[in-house]
């Protein structure tokens, strides 16, 4: 089957009208609370806390250049993968912050402390794992908007960092279009609806043999509007960088294909000699991140 056949094929009963209305959230203030401040390696790393859609609070990390003088610093929100956590991509925001970027590290719902914590992989209960994913977008707006309100960030070039879970999540922001100007979106497959049916990794098979074909029904309908091709296909004019891993169980290269087909121009890819897990630390592709969000924000 080939790359467009693929993606009519999941797109086929998908309502992109609907796609349109479960996500957009509105934030019109977003302050941050800074609860600690660390200085290291001449950056300053502080521990803050926001309030998103239906009062959720998100539990992040901003990292800034110091000394803290410029009112035009580009900004990155970077967004971890499951089972990560805020802490995942700080080594990453601190060389950021060293080149002049202002980074938001915000944890996504599943790995925030309790009583905020949302989990995900609720497959027997489609609606749990709905709200969660789409929290976490709409929290990403809040960030956005946090940014925007910080007074030293140049509001026309923020970026925004994904990986795997929180490229899913980016590809999703990518859609709604509210004036982020470039993504990376690392690990990104194509259709997580599509990956429950047919992709062969131990957990995933797991997961299909717990469920009645109720359950799974219910799943694919109710999560189908909140897969990746669906949002990337809304994008306007921001920029999209697509890594992927040449030996990932988790992101097939039919899944890897589906992003970047589905994706509108301007948009890139390239593909690593890495594992899943590797790709967010691996040294090209870090070095060609870099790269990237210089170009594309700063220059």
């Amino acid at each position: 089957m080939s790359t467009e056949e693929l993606y009519r094929k999941i797109s086929e009963n998908v309502d992109l009208e609907y796609v349109k209305s479960v996500l957009p959230y509105k934030p019109y203030h977003c302050p941050l609370q800074y609860l600690s401040t660390e200085e290291k390696e001449n950056v300053h790393i502080h521990e803050v806390s926001l309030t998103s859609a239906n009062q959720a609070v998100v539990t992040a990390l901003l990292v800034t250049p110091r000394p803290n003088l410029r009112k035009n610093y580009p900004a990155l929100i970077l967004l971890h993968g499951g089972g990560q956590n805020r802490y995942t991509f700080l080594e990453n925001a601190m060389n950021l912050a060293s080149k002049g970027f202002v980074c938001m590290l915000p944890d996504s719902p599943a790995a925030r402390p309790e009583p905020y914590r949302i989990s995900y992989l609720n497959y027997g209960e489609a609606q749990k794992d709905f709200r969660a994913y789409t929290q976490n977008v709409r929290d990403m707006q809040a960030c956005f908007v946090a940014l925007c309100e910080l007074g030293y960030v140049d509001t026309q070039n923020i970026g925004f960092v994904g990986f795997s879970k929180g490229a899913w999540t980016g590809a999703q922001l990518a859609g709604l279009n509210i004036g982020i100007k470039t993504f990376i979106l690392m690990a990104c497959s194509g259709s997580q609806t599509w990956d429950l049916i047919h992709l062969n990794e131990e957990y995933l098979n797991k997961t299909r043999l717990s469920l009645s074909q109720e359950q799974l029904n219910n799943y694919l309908k109710i999560m189908g509007s909140l897969d990746p091709i669906h949002h990337l296909k809304l994008k306007k004019e921001s920029s999209i960088f697509f890594q992927f891993a040449n030996s990932d169980p988790y992101v097939t290269d039919d899944m890897a294909d589906l992003s970047f087909f589905s994706a509108t121009n301007p948009k890139k890819r390239k593909n690593y000699e890495s594992k899943h897990e590797g790709l967010s630390y691996h040294e090209e592709a870090t070095n060609d991140r870099m790269n990237w969000l210089i170009k594309e924000l700063i220059k």
